[in-house]
């Protein structure tokens, strides 16, 4: 299990995004954990964590192209903004997952705080959104076996790492490699810099034949991707 990881420094924050070591598996046994989407179909998935804030330009951005994005923001995050992520929801199909209550390097705790932080995690954003999470990313990329006990125990369905940094428009592969690939799961931060790194990741994306597509989409049974 691939739990080493790289630090990226985000744009406009000193957030760090993880990317795993090349050639590493970031992924229990059984798939649990996730760095990108095994598919034939020309897709590409982009996720975006939480950030500074959620300005009205890249509110519009994201609802004039109808950018599919799997959120995973701090409930705190999605409260302060609350009617802007609840119209993107309504206007693109936003989804809302889970990225723990408070931000805290979960791999550092004990199961049942790492259970207490992802459960919260579920149940406050719920309240703002009215939807159940359905995936974990935890904070910096950090992960243990008992991370995937408390996240299922929690009822999250995956935990969902990533093989691609996008912000500040530069796109940095796990792998080394360049460009964009199908399956490949992409991370970007709410930071002023969001729509400008977008329009990077859609004209690689155009120019290798790959579109956006939601993680439930592929992650979930149609059943369960509402």
């Amino acid at each position: 299990m691939g739990r080493r990881f790289l630090r990226c420094a985000a744009t406009g924050l000193v957030l760090l995004g993880a990317l795993p070591v090349a050639g590493a598996r970031a992924a229990a046994p059984d798939d649990y954990v996730i760095d990108h989407v095994e598919t034939k179909d020309p897709v590409i998935f982009v996720t975006v964590d939480d950030g500074s804030h959620l300005s009205r330009e890249t509110t519009q951005y994201i609802r004039n192209l109808r950018i599919p994005i799997t959120t995973f923001a701090l409930p705190e995050q999605v409260n302060r903004n609350r009617r802007r992520f609840v119209n993107l929801l309504r206007q693109t199909g936003m989804t809302f997952e889970n990225h723990t209550q408070t931000h805290r390097t979960v791999s550092s705790m004990s199961y049942a705080g790492q259970r207490a932080e992802i459960c919260a995690g579920n149940r406050e954003i719920r309240e703002v959104i009215r939807r159940q999470p359905a995936f974990f990313r935890p904070p910096g990329g950090g992960w243990n076996d008992d991370t995937v006990r408390a996240a299922k125990k929690c009822g999250l369905s995956r935990i969902v790492m990533w093989n691609v940094l996008a912000d500040g428009g530069t796109i940095v592969r796990a792998d080394g490699d360049s460009g964009l690939r199908r399956g490949d799961i992409i991370l970007l931060h709410y930071l002023d810099s969001l729509p400008d790194s977008l329009d990077v990741v859609r004209r690689e994306a155009a120019k290798r034949g790959l579109r956006m597509a939601l993680l439930r989409d592929y992650l979930l049974p149609a059943q369960a991707a509402g």
